[in-house]
């Protein structure tokens, strides 16, 4: 089954800055998802993201921006995206 219109992204932790964010990518297919993530390149590293969950640590306006989440498999592709701004909140 192809992931299509299925791949949903979800925040864990909110999106205030200077906490550690999680994104969670999630598709139907089965197990041979393949997920990769696209974002902010200065943000971007090896270590960051492992299969489909992305974290992006203490999070700034400078990290903030569009990150996308592209499944594939066999039977196609799917992808979503969102924003994230990193702005500091008072508490």
């Amino acid at each position: 089954m192809s992931p299509g219109d299925s791949v949903v992204i979800s925040i864990e932790n909110g999106t205030a800055g200077g906490r550690d964010v999680i994104l969670m990518c999630t598709a139907q297919g089965g197990p041979n998802n393949s997920y990769v993530w696209m974002g902010p390149l200065d943000y971007m590293t090896n270590d960051s993201f492992d299969g489909n969950t992305l974290v992006i640590m203490n999070l700034t306006a400078e990290s903030g921006g569009d990150y996308v989440c592209m499944v594939t498999n066999e039977a196609g592709s799917g992808m979503d995206m969102v924003t994230v701004n990193g702005r500091f909140t008072q508490s």
